[in-house]
């Protein structure tokens, strides 16, 4: 079962096992990669398995001190207690040589729930899935206000017919991000129109369509 965390950019999956699964943290973006590491091992305290849903490094090539941040990622998760197997690393297009420390999957399924990071088309395993879910596209809304206007971080949620379907937003707020309420050619490259937007706090914006 499927649920997203509340106020988190975060989902997280009951059963038999407890996984957290989180998207985009761009080590390497800023200098603040302890501050994000710190706030993943955080989020998966207590579970069983951790799904990192691509894009855990920023630089798209290869940077060795990236390389390291996402050791100390590893290790911290180990520490916790977390087998290496049930890390989960499904690789991003920012995720070039990775490999080299993190072991990566193109795309990962959990019982009825198929994941992949959504820079590219997945297997058609995945998009048989009953439940979909994917990130990369940092989605959030622009809010107006009298000084110009701000972004907030949001979930779309909706259907490829028959399959539900969840975007999920960063893990890391200083990433830039796609305002679907403005930007409305991806959205329409993902066939997203019709998708309903959800702030982190779980207030209903409505449909990107009509915001």
């Amino acid at each position: 079962m499927l649920r997203i965390v509340p106020d988190k950019p975060l989902i997280e999956i009951r059963g038999r096992e407890r996984w957290i699964v989180l998207a985009d943290l761009h080590l390497g973006l800023v200098h603040f990669d302890r501050k994000v590491i710190e706030n993943a091992v955080r989020a998966a305290e207590g579970y069983d398995g951790v799904i990192l849903l691509g894009d855990v490094k920023h630089d798209i090539g290869l940077r060795l001190r990236e390389l390291k941040e996402v050791e100390n990622l590893k290790d911290n998760l180990l520490n916790l207690g977390i087998d290496e197997g049930n890390i989960v690393l499904v690789k991003g297009n920012h995720d070039g040589g990775i490999d080299e420390v993190i072991k990566t999957e193109g795309f990962f399924i959990s019982k009825d729930t198929g994941f992949f990071h959504g820079h590219r088309k997945p297997p058609e395993e995945v998009l048989e899935s009953r439940n979909i879910v994917f990130a990369h596209i940092h989605p959030a809304v622009f809010i107006q206000d009298v000084v110009g206007g701000f972004k907030r971080r949001v979930w779309l949620s909706g259907k490829w017919g028959d399959r539900n379907v969840t975007v999920m937003p960063a893990f890391n707020d200083l990433c830039s991000s796609l305002a679907v309420n403005l930007e409305k050619k991806i959205i329409q490259q993902y066939k997203l129109s019709n998708f309903d937007v959800f702030l982190l706090d779980g207030t209903k914006l409505g449909r990107i369509e009509n915001i």
